[in-house]
């Protein structure tokens, strides 16, 4: 169901991360989901006994969003990439809007010279943490590891200590699903693919663990999307 949820909210891209939760919570099974009024702009109507669910308009009431299997009409073949063209390109800017902001949250980014990985997160003596970047990388490439990266120190796993070796195991564990599950979200919701889905997977093996937060990830994501000035259409 974890893995169903992250789908879900990367495919829905045109909602907020929290309304495309929201929608999930009350039924699973949706695909792709909009208001009346987006709909409205395919040539697709709302059938008389579609169900609706709840999502919250910025600073104003609830409004309400429907699936594509309860619309009806002339409409083209639904794609939320037609209906909302544009607003998700990936922009080479992108990583250093995200290291200005970042680094005014005392989070130390700096470029080096890495042989066998893209990019690691450490603690610093301040108890913020450090960034370094691979050189060698392109421009979306360090984009997606320094999401990740950023997950790991916002989520506070640079500071996480284990007296005993299993224990340990079983927080890394915790961590990168976390981690892989924020750079899923805001990479696949920019049209980035990317490996996290898989890693996700391994990392899961039978049952996501308790101590996995689905609102800090949620969270964090939404926070990295604002940063990029992403705009939502609920």
């Amino acid at each position: 169901m974890y893995l169903i949820m992250l789908e879900f909210i990367a495919r829905n891209f045109h909602l907020s991360m929290l309304n495309c939760f929201t929608a999930f919570v009350q039924n699973p099974n949706l695909s792709i989901i909009a208001t009346a009024k987006q709909w409205k702009k395919l040539n697709l109507g709302i059938k008389q006994d579609a169900r609706a669910y709840a999502i919250q308009k910025p600073f104003d009431a609830i409004d309400f969003v429907f699936d594509i299997s309860d619309t009806q009409g002339a409409g083209t073949l639904f794609g939320n990439e037609m209906l909302f063209k544009n607003q998700r390109e990936f922009c080479n800017d992108f990583t250093d809007k995200l290291i200005k902001y970042y680094r005014d949250k005392s989070i130390k980014i700096r470029p080096n010279i890495l042989m066998s990985i893209d990019g690691m997160a450490s603690p610093d003596q301040d108890g913020y943490g450090n960034i370094q970047l691979n050189v060698r990388l392109d421009e979306k490439r360090k984009f997606v590891t320094l999401v990740h990266e950023i997950a790991h120190i916002r989520l506070g796993h640079v500071v996480v200590k284990a007296s005993h070796p299993s224990k340990l195991e079983h927080i890394k564990n915790i961590n990168e699903i976390m981690a892989e599950s924020v750079a899923y979200l805001v990479c696949k919701r920019f049209g980035i693919e990317i490996k996290s889905f898989e890693y996700i997977k391994d990392h899961i093996v039978t049952n996501v663990p308790k101590e996995v937060s689905i609102s800090n990830i949620l969270l964090l994501a939404t926070e990295i999307e604002k940063v990029l000035k992403v705009k939502y259409f609920d």
